[in-house]
């Protein structure tokens, strides 16, 4: 019982000699309120961020991120015109290539835009007679 006395003794005294370092103060009100402003800059920002996911319209298709979900999806699917076809494609102003899915259908009209965007190129090129423009 006197070990114990002495030790909380020597604990008390010991306590009391010892001044405070400066930055040990508790944190002001003007430096909590930059933190709260920092956090709440934080979510701000990650609201944002989690928004702009949903504004990329899906048309019903789940996001597809590789070939295993595409042949899951298809696999779904009973019209021939409503399954994918998946293709990495090179994009421009990058090097690295991106996953593009598309159905079979919007293929189609991809194909179909192109043709006659080429069928009207080739016609205003013969009705000018070159290739230049108008002189």
């Amino acid at each position: 019982m006197v070990v114990e006395w002495s030790f909380r003794a020597a604990k008390l005294t010991n306590h009391q000699n010892k001044t405070k370092p400066p930055d040990a103060d508790p944190p002001s009100d003007a430096n909590r309120d930059k933190k709260m402003l920092k956090a709440s800059i934080l979510l701000f920002f990650l609201a944002i961020l989690a928004g702009c996911e949903t504004l990329y319209q899906t048309d019903g298709i789940p996001r597809i991120n590789s070939q295993r979900d595409a042949d899951a999806y298809n696999a779904m699917v009973s019209a021939e015109s409503d399954k994918l076809v998946c293709t990495r494609e090179n994009v421009l102003g990058s090097n690295i290539r991106e996953f593009v899915c598309m159905t079979v259908a919007q293929r189609e009209r991809l194909r179909e835009a192109a043709v006659e965007d080429l069928e009207f190129l080739n016609r205003e090129l013969n009705r000018t007679g070159s290739a230049a423009g108008p002189e």
